[in-house]
């Protein structure tokens, strides 16, 4: 491995912003691609519906997705499976008595169906959130075609706590709930399913008959871990069959497995979860873990940075989207606390439990002042696709006008757009890893974005547009246009990068690794300061996060780690308010 050679200053441009920053001074920018979800809760009708009729339940279902769009959320778990009935057609199980008052009543129309529309025509991903074994409350299951499984199947229930769970160690069980998973996946246009309760009630679980038919000399503890993973593998087997894009969760508990001290903690021995094999198999592509706990120490409970850092090291190369428990009112008053230390262990995502206590906007802080592509899941496709073309503008107001686009031909994996993004800045070369110049995404139904920027910046505006396949790769942005179209013959200038600010790179004496980053600053900004890996006819892959802070004027050196850079050409980028200052290095 050798560097041979630097590139110079490849690109510089001002970053002023087209709307003021709702993050405090002290705060980074938010991360360019982030799942930001939301668990809605069916059971009960905690989340929704809390409202009777057809009409009302369809209108309150529609207000529902766009405030979570318009809170620039971009996943939603709906729980499709409460407790063994359905709110969505099953040949299964009954529709869920929370939508009619009464078990197995059709609502006359399709809760699931309605919601996935809404949310793909706003860009949203919507997952299937499926409740494994838990299938019922205190309250029994009255009569209903088809039969709530608690009556047709009360042979394998086992009550606990005053709630219903199936047996996970009869093969029959599993067989059962694979195929009411199974007969989901096929009929609906999810993005994902989410598994929860996917798991064992607990340690105290009365299956001594079971154990004994069907244990084979394991022990027992062995034996449940194992009955809980046959249906992950099984379920990731054939649904691979049906639709091997479609994204595989669960949401363990918090905790995964803590065996310091000779104690044995976490949900690997509490409710026999081994969500770690899952990943490592390949069953699964993501882990929504429960880490319901407080940040720091001191009230018995493990501490959620804590935990969160050691799920960094479980990840087996797939995504871990943290669990976070916005319904515990201490929690909740920090939801901005939370989403900083998320994102500060580098973790692609979080969730909250649940809607309606994160519904109050003023409950995440500002820290969602961006849009947020969904990161890619490149072991299910990493080609991305083509760019849109034939891109124009069209004026339709002194401060207004229409941007139009084509449909790119479909890339090399037949893949073509599942959604654009429309890019805008104030500089016809566009940082494209800073959010802020994301004005828009859409669904690939829509073709015009119509932009008014009376209340912006008087100047010119240049946009671009880029496409994104179903796994969410992104395209190269599309030909750059203007708000103000230059005439064919006038030749524009180079831009001219931003004094203010330097960046290089330093080596070690002679053996051409790199060493240092080197930077200066003219006066007090946030900086960032990136590297990306370079991909011919792909977006640049962000490689680390080096710096994310406020910083004084002055000159500043940051020590590289020279045996992590493998064979290729990285971006050295480094952004502050007054400009963006990108610098390659190519490694052979």
């Amino acid at each position: 491995m050798k560097v041979v050679r630097i590139a110079s200053v490849l690109l510089a441009t001002h970053l002023t912003t087209l709307q003021a920053l709702s993050l405090p001074p002290s705060l980074p920018l938010p991360p360019k691609t982030e799942v930001r979800a939301v668990w809605v809760t069916t059971a009960t009708g905690l989340d929704w519906p809390q409202v009777a009729g057809k009409e009302r339940q369809q209108e309150s279902l529609r207000r529902l997705v766009h405030e979570l769009h318009e809170a620039r959320f971009n996943t939603i778990f709906f729980q499709v499976r409460p407790r063994g009935d359905a709110m969505y057609r099953s040949r299964y199980e009954p529709w869920a008595e929370i939508l009619t008052g009464t078990l197995g009543k059709d609502p006359g129309w399709d809760p699931c169906a309605f919601l996935l529309a809404e949310a793909h025509a706003l860009g949203m991903e919507v997952h299937g959130w499926f409740n494994v074994f838990k299938i019922r409350g205190s309250s029994p299951a009255g009569p209903s075609a088809p039969e709530h499984p608690s009556r047709a199947y009360a042979d394998w229930c086992v009550e606990r706590n005053g709630e219903l769970w199936l047996d996970p160690g009869r093969p029959e069980i599993r067989t059962y709930l694979l195929n009411v998973a199974l007969d989901l996946i096929r009929n609906y246009d999810l993005d994902g399913i989410n598994f929860d309760f996917i798991r064992y009630p607990g340690k105290d679980f009365p299956d001594s008959e079971t154990y004994a038919r069907y244990g084979k000399g394991m022990k027992r503890d062995d034996w449940r871990r194992s009955n809980i993973t046959a249906f992950v593998r099984s379920f990731a087997a054939e649904a691979a069959k049906i639709k091997p894009m479609m994204k595989i969760g669960s949401s363990p508990f918090g905790l995964h497995r803590d065996d310091s001290a000779n104690r044995e903690r976490g949900s690997y021995y509490w409710v026999y979860q081994d969500s770690y094999a899952w990943l490592e198999n390949k069953w699964q592509d993501y882990l929504s873990p429960q880490v319901y706990w407080l940040i720091g120490r001191g009230n018995g409970e493990p501490d959620f940075a804590q935990v969160i850092r050691d799920w960094r090291k479980l990840t087996a190369g797939r995504h871990i989207y943290v669990g976070i428990g916005a319904y515990r009112k201490e929690i909740r008053s920090r939801l901005g606390e939370y989403i900083d230390s998320c994102r500060a262990t580098g973790n692609p995502g979080h969730a909250f439990f649940r809607w309606e206590d994160i519904a109050e906007p003023r409950m995440l802080a500002g820290r969602y002042p961006t849009w947020a592509l969904i990161p890619p899941m490149l072991w299910k496709d990493s080609i991305p696709p083509l760019a849109p073309e034939r891109v124009n503008i069209v004026p339709t107001g002194p401060r207004s006008w229409d941007v139009h686009w084509d449909t790119p031909p479909p890339a090399r994996d037949g893949d073509t757009a599942h959604q654009y993004v429309v890019y805008r800045w104030t500089s016809r070369f566009i940082p494209f890893s800073n959010p802020y110049t994301i004005a828009a995404v859409v669904p690939p139904t829509q073709h015009l974005f119509a932009d008014s920027l009376e209340n912006g910046n008087d100047g010119e505006y240049f946009y671009a547009i880029t496409a994104c396949d179903r796994m969410q790769n992104e395209s190269v942005p599309s030909t750059i246009i203007s708000s103000r179209p230059t005439p064919v013959a006038q030749k524009l200038p180079p831009p001219q990068p931003p004094t203010d600010i330097s960046l290089s790179v330093s080596f070690v004496n002679a053996t051409g690794r790199p060493d240092a980053a080197l930077y200066t600053i003219a006066t007090r900004t946030r900086v960032a300061l990136d590297v990306f890996l370079k991909r011919e006819g792909a977006p640049d892959t962000l490689q680390a996060r080096l710096v994310r802070a406020v910083q004084e004027m002055g000159k500043y050196k940051v020590r590289l780690d020279s045996n992590g850079f493998i064979p290729g050409t990285y971006l050295m980028r480094l952004t502050t308010t007054e400009g963006i200052i990108e610098q390659a290095v190519v490694v052979r």
